[in-house]
């Protein structure tokens, strides 16, 4: 009699939990755990991205820091480091010291881990082995699903997930001139690439979209003194519906901007001063997020501002990844590495997972209570 309690009590009390949840979620944008990093005194971290069950961090340390006896600074030397994404653990780490440089940007492909920087491009398994290595230095590495695209900043180049060179194309064949930015990033909803150059001497600021062979599709260039115009690009989103979303600085404050698909803009919103300049963008379903330091803005699909949060430690240049239900946050503060994993309102996810040893003790915690007391009040019945 007493287990047949127990299994509408199970069901009931889940239900109260993913309500729970649902609730937290939609109104509080909460952190999940915090990791804190040690490193030598010159560092940067420059990047992350999500691999498997961790979140990767990387960029560069100087271990020696000085030649002795002649003070001269000593190179930097790239380093990584993996934090498992559901405890914030730190698990794995990876430097070599005979390299010098740093790794500056990293995705995942399949079950492999394609890291781009000055030391050139390198591959790695789930224990940091390195798998292959090629003689390409880069700014940026993003990928398709099926092929991966690095940013030299002179040109682009698409390659095979083993680095067979496929294709390449350079900045000047597809813009007809040199910027002196440029900014890239692929529009996931379509599968369409985006180049985004500006040249602040020439007062001019274009967007290219390509396909993937680098077929360009459309070029958008605005000259002079048009609003769209930027001296620089800080950061760039797409969202599920492939919109873009675009800030940068310009020569009288900050914009964020919002393009369709095809190029065409949608919405802009201008500031006098620096409050649109953000360093990373992150675009969910309905809301669009700009990090800026320790601070985080937020907007609706429309460039509103509706709301803000502060991060307790002042992050220099944040850098930010997602997975289904988490936002990662990442930067360096002086000695130490940072990150923040940062449960945010998915209106349209509902129940936001969480580490299956703590909804056991949850739920745990909330049967044995009642099912004592129903077979304790059962037992008192004459």
């Amino acid at each position: 009699m007493y287990r047949s309690l127990l299994i509408p009590i199970i069901v009931i009390s889940l239900a109260l939990l993913a309500n729970i949840d649902m609730i937290y979620a939609e109104n509080s944008f909460s952190v999940r755990w915090i990791r804190y990093i040690a490193v030598p005194p010159l560092n940067s971290l420059l990047s992350i991205c999500i691999f498997s069950n961790y979140v990767v961090a990387i960029g560069y340390v100087n271990v020696k820091t000085y030649h002795i006896p002649t003070f001269y600074p000593a190179p930097d030397n790239p380093y990584i480091v993996f934090i498992n994404r559901y405890t914030g653990r730190v698990e794995k780490t990876w430097i070599d010291t005979s390299l010098e440089g740093e790794f500056i940007d990293c995705v995942a492909l399949g079950d492999k881990l394609y890291v781009i920087g000055g030391v050139g491009l390198y591959v790695f398994d789930k224990n940091l082995n390195i798998v292959k290595k090629a003689d390409v230095k880069g700014l940026k590495i993003f990928s398709d699903g099926e092929y991966i695209y690095i940013d030299t900043h002179s040109h682009i180049e698409k390659r095979s997930p083993d680095l067979e060179l496929l294709n390449a194309i350079h900045e000047y064949d597809i813009q007809g001139f040199l910027s002196c930015i440029l900014e890239t990033s692929i529009n996931s909803a379509v599968g369409d690439i985006w180049i985004i150059s500006v040249c602040p001497g020439l007062n001019i600021t274009s967007i290219a979209i390509l396909d993937r062979d680098f077929s360009v599709k459309k070029i958008i260039t605005y000259r002079g003194d048009d609003e769209y115009i930027l001296d620089a690009v800080s950061s760039m989103c797409f969202d599920s519906n492939g919109y873009a979303y675009i800030s940068g600085i310009r020569s009288r404050g900050s914009s964020i901007m919002k393009f369709d698909m095809f190029g065409n803009p949608v919405a802009i919103h201008r500031s006098s001063d620096y409050s649109f300049d953000f360093l990373s963008l992150l675009c969910d379903s309905d809301r669009i997020y700009g990090f800026s330091g320790s601070y985080i803005t937020i907007m609706d699909k429309n460039l509103s501002i509706i709301g803000s949060i502060t991060l307790q430690n002042s992050i220099v240049v944040p850098r930010v990844v997602a997975d289904e239900y988490t936002v990662y946050v990442a930067g360096d503060s002086e000695r130490r590495w940072i990150v923040y994993a940062l449960n945010i309102p998915y209106k349209d996810k509902g129940v936001i997972p969480t580490q299956p040893t703590v909804f056991i003790a949850i739920t745990i915690s909330i049967l044995v209570p009642v099912y004592l007391a129903i077979r304790q009040r059962i037992r008192s019945y004459p």
